[in-house]
């Protein structure tokens, strides 16, 4: 059975209020090795991933909530990664494997457009105002 990953971006106002912004394709997309590094999801790679999963944001957008509510437990390894931990995470930091040396854009350049995503949240002001919410399902 495959493994999806469900990832909603949203934005932090003037008011201190998350806000939903969208459901960005780039991530939306069966990718282990990027599941791997966001959390430690279907790891066999053996790599550190950025963050081991945080759970849901206690102050989450009402729309992410109704989303993760219609899982109902089916949903797994709920996390978020904040636009700055994404900007700043050493993408080019290199790891062996049982086939060679590898960095995680190795790894993850060649099966997604994260890296398009990433361009994406560089055009934001304050990066720790943005953040990925994401869970997986199997």
């Amino acid at each position: 059975m495959g493994c999806d990953i469900h990832a909603y971006l949203e934005v932090k106002n003037n008011n201190g209020d998350w806000l939903f912004i969208n459901e960005p394709e780039k991530i939306n997309q069966r990718n282990y090795r990027l599941f791997a590094t966001l959390a430690g999801v279907r790891n066999s790679f053996g790599i550190d991933p950025i963050s081991n999963p945080r759970g849901i944001p206690e102050d989450v957008t009402d729309y992410v909530k109704g989303e993760f509510d219609t899982w109902e437990g089916d949903g797994h390894n709920h996390s978020y990664l904040t636009a700055k931990e994404l900007l700043e995470f050493d993408y080019d930091k290199r790891f062996e494997l049982e086939d060679g040396k590898y960095s995680y854009r190795d790894l993850i350049d060649s099966y997604s457009d994260y890296f398009k995503f990433l361009k994406d949240l560089k055009y934001f002001d304050k990066p720790e105002d943005v953040r990925l919410v994401f869970w997986f399902d199997n």
